[in-house]
């Protein structure tokens, strides 16, 4: 009788640092997988740490409480045979190491060719005297060889091991699935699947968990991001089900959308929920205080923020949302936050900020009628303030409203909506907020959500810090189009690319909505702002990660706060010169 070959993958919630939390998890996932009979169990890359430590990875105590794990968890190994990861330090150097376990021993350390800082190549521990490297094990599993997956530079193998450390993105789960499929079919073999732990970072990558197993371009089984239970049990000997197509079409003109669109909306949500409830957990917050606006960010945030109390199992009460109308507030925008809150059943304060904002004016001898930066600057700050004393009176965490495109242009106050204890948005440019709400307004059923969403998308975008509201003071007027300057960013970003290619793009795109000259004056204002506001992002707070992109200056965007940006701009002139020359 033909024996069933029984595979195990799983990524449990690890903890930054916990090493005692994360052994406890992993041995219990050994038990698990044990008593069902698995031979092989694949957990996720420096899942022992968690993948998210940093410059910790070379501390000595982190490293010897790591190795004593290891020597637990091949104890409890019995005669499955364990891929488990952790750092580990070797003649000086520290490694990211995948280890095998099996029967109280250590049967193999395989070190990653591709670990980024603090970590060694694994290039540099492995080597024959012709410099080749030598990239993994082989290890049995009856007739059977199973090896680490690396890459193009892996082994020959009938069982690879993937144990990952790969970031989400919005709609990025089911391409990593088609991704995993396709791989094993490359490689004609099975492979196993399993990512970082889902609460293993919130600082700016959320990695959201998640197990896939596939044969032959097949899939098996899989665990999606963020499952409680991201555990996969499969027989290796059988043949898995194709995953279906999508015909969607994307748009062009927002190329950070992938399709298909609905999941990717759900992931705008689902990844900074997640990442908040987290974050709420670690501190062991009882509440989070939200500034409410009646615009689109503030919506996005409250939004974000109810999905991730839930998570936390702490009711509507535990949101705080305080509307803090000020010199330049509009009536309509206050209408829209309260009707929001009242959709949403969040209990709205109000606390009017006019009163504090000119005593503040006249204490630094500001005239309270000159409208400069300096009066717009204080209601900004003077609203953070608030906020921020809120959250420590009532041990709770001050969830930012600010998005990425504010923070890509500098269109935040310094010290003020550019602070919080936790920037949800930081991750979404102000288009994909649009796309998000739009979409929640579209399908929803609740007749007073709808109403209050379609209110604040049809609003004007404004900061309000101008006598008059909305109707003083327009962003895009300030800044240009936002699907504009979304685009140049992404695209910037994203391929790095060039103004004369961002131009080609952009046509491409938008078509006949903007002529060439439009295009250019908006991208020389993208460029100036871009660069004269990394400062502010320098020393941005945390947010999560929502798109393949990022500007945390934590691995996002690495860039010098005084850099200069005039080569970016003479190559915009040169090419409004070219077309004022054709014209």
């Amino acid at each position: 009788m033909k024996r069933t070959w029984l595979l195990a993958c799983a990524a449990p919630f690890g903890a930054p640092c916990g090493i005692k939390e994360n052994t406890g998890a992993i041995l219990a996932t050994i038990k698990r997988a044990q008593e069902q009979g698995a031979r092989l169990l694949v957990l996720p890359r420096l899942c022992i740490t968690s993948g998210s430590c940093g410059d910790l990875y070379c501390d000595e105590t982190l490293l010897a409480a790591s190795c004593a794990a290891l020597d637990t968890i091949a104890l409890a190994s019995g005669d499955m045979l364990t891929c488990v990861g952790l750092p580990m330090k070797i003649d000086n150097c520290v490694y990211d190491i995948c280890a095998f376990v099996r029967s109280g021993k250590v049967e193999g350390l395989v070190p990653f060719i591709d670990a980024p800082p603090p970590f060694s190549s694994g290039r540099n521990l492995q080597g024959d005297n012709k410099g080749t490297p030598d990239v993994g094990f082989t290890f049995r599993l009856g007739k059977k060889k199973v090896v680490l997956y690396q890459g193009r530079d892996s082994l020959e193998g009938d069982i690879y091991c993937y144990p990952a450390l790969l970031s989400l993105h919005a709609g990025s789960g089911r391409e990593r699935l088609t991704d995993i499929a396709a791989l094993s079919e490359k490689l004609d073999a099975v492979i196993l699947f399993s990512n970082a732990g889902a609460a293993e970072s919130t600082t700016d990558r959320v990695y959201g968990g998640g197990c896939a197993a596939a044969k032959k371009g097949s899939i098996l089984d899989y665990v999606p991001p963020f499952e409680s239970d991201s555990y996969l049990l499969v027989a290796g000997d059988t043949r898995g089900a194709d995953l279906m197509r999508t015909d969607e079409e994307s748009d062009p003109r927002f190329p950070y959308v992938l399709p298909p669109r609905a999941t990717w909306l759900r992931g705008c949500i689902e990844i900074p929920a997640h990442a908040l409830a987290t974050r709420i957990k670690r501190i062991n917050a009882k509440t989070a205080i939200v500034g409410v606006s009646g615009g689109l960010d503030s919506a996005m945030t409250l939004l974000i923020v109810k999905n991730a109390l839930e998570l936390c199992d702490l009711n509507s009460d535990a949101l705080i949302a305080v509307s803090m109308p000020g010199p330049g507030s509009g009536e309509k925008t206050q209408r829209s936050a309260r009707k929001l809150c009242d959709a949403l059943g969040v209990t709205m304060t109000e606390i009017p900020i006019t009163g504090a904002v000119m005593r503040h004016l006249e204490d630094i001898g500001h005239s309270v009628d000159n409208y400069d930066t300096a009066y717009q600057n204080a209601q900004a700050r003077e609203r953070t303030q608030i906020l921020m004393d809120l959250a420590n009176m009532h041990r709770g965490i001050m969830a930012g409203t600010g998005d990425m495109s504010e923070l890509a242009l500098g269109f935040t106050t310094f010290g003020g909506d550019h602070l919080s204890m936790y920037g949800v948005n930081a991750g979404l440019p102000k288009t994909a907020i649009r796309l998000v709400l739009q979409d929640i307004a579209d399908r929803t059923q609740r007749i007073l959500l709808k109403e209050a969403l379609t209110d604040i998308l049809r609003t004007p975008i404004s900061p309000e810090l101008l006598p008059g509201g909305a109707q003083a003071q327009q962003t895009e007027d300030i800044l240009g189009p936002y699907e504009l300057t979304d685009f140049y960013l992404w695209h910037y970003l994203n391929d790095h690319a060039a103004p004369a290619k961002l131009l080609s793009l952009a046509q491409d795109a938008f078509k006949d909505a903007y002529t060439a000259q439009e295009l250019l004056t908006h991208m020389r204002e993208f460029f100036k702002r871009f660069f004269a506001s990394q400062f502010k992002r320098s020393c941005m707070p945390d947010g999560p990660q929502v798109l393949p992109v990022s500007l945390s200056p934590r691995g996002g965007l690495i860039m010098p706060s005084d850099a200069d940006g005039g080569i970016w701009l003479d190559a915009v002139d040169d090419l409004l010169a070219k077309e004022n020359n054709h014209a």
